[in-house]
């Protein structure tokens, strides 16, 4: 069934009201018809099943709406990536939205391919990024919205990481072959949370090139935990990709 974004503030007393943008794509290109019932979600974490009562002139739908109980992921992840190419990044974007990841955060590299000297540089791909998340977030069925941030540089994003308390997971394949296998790096970090908790981690890919030196030794520095990603050497966005894969199969156990 497909899915919609209801803003906030648009329910009243079991009542929905679905306007612009989404209510053009339920009508038009969907020919949503009254009596039909649609999917919605806040973006929040909370979703709805709503039956369609009216359609106005104008293509505004409104309609009886009732409260879901969402699945959610067992556990925060935040996507620390390095900037990388357009389409590499977008396509970065849609799959880590439908692996679940709660925020992506740029981040300014020395081996970057891509860079960005400001937010106001930046701002075009950011809302590029935003729309792709909504699309892909309604494509998988989530309850809720990924962030897209800023820019941080590699030393304040690491810094940033490692004061919130998260399980803070540097990709990196300068690995010995054999050492730092992701799954067992995760359950001895893991050791000591309470049964049932949800577990924050903050994944750091590197760029097209991989990661400086220097980075690296800052990031053992403050306590990150490398990991790699066996043989092979994989393209930026793929190690992003597989990296999420394996954390939600790890910590979904």
């Amino acid at each position: 069934m497909p899915q919609f974004l209801l803003p906030e503030g648009r329910t009243l007393d079991g009542v929905f009201r679905l306007e612009g943008a989404e209510a053009h794509h339920a009508v038009r290109v969907l020919h949503c018809r009254k009596g039909d019932e649609i999917s919605l979600f806040d973006g929040h974490g909370r979703t709805f099943t709503g039956l369609i009562d009216q359609i106005e002139p104008d293509g505004t739908i409104i309609g009886r709406i009732q409260p879901l109980t969402p699945t959610l992921s067992p556990v925060r992840l935040d996507l620390y990536q390095s900037l990388i190419k357009g389409a590499h990044w977008d396509w970065m974007i849609e799959k880590g939205t439908e692996l679940g990841v709660s925020s992506f955060i740029p981040v300014l590299t020395r081996r970057a391919v891509v860079s960005h000297k400001s937010a106001k540089e930046f701002e075009g791909k950011k809302l590029r990024s935003q729309r792709l998340a909504l699309a892909s977030a309604k494509q998988c069925g989530r309850a809720d919205l990924p962030e897209v941030r800023e820019p941080l540089t590699f030393a304040e994003a690491i810094a940033e990481s490692r004061k919130s308390g998260a399980i803070t997971l540097v990709a990196w394949e300068g690995l010995k072959a054999g050492s730092g296998n992701l799954g067992a790096i995760l359950r001895q970090a893991l050791v000591g949370l309470a049964p049932g908790s949800h577990p924050t981690v903050h994944l750091f890919i590197g760029p097209e090139g991989g990661f400086d030196p220097e980075e690296i030794e800052l990031a053992r520095k403050l306590g990150a935990l490398l990991f790699g990603l066996g043989p092979l050497i994989l393209r930026a966005e793929t190690a992003a990709i597989v990296s999420c894969a394996l954390i939600q199969h790890e910590l979904s156990r």
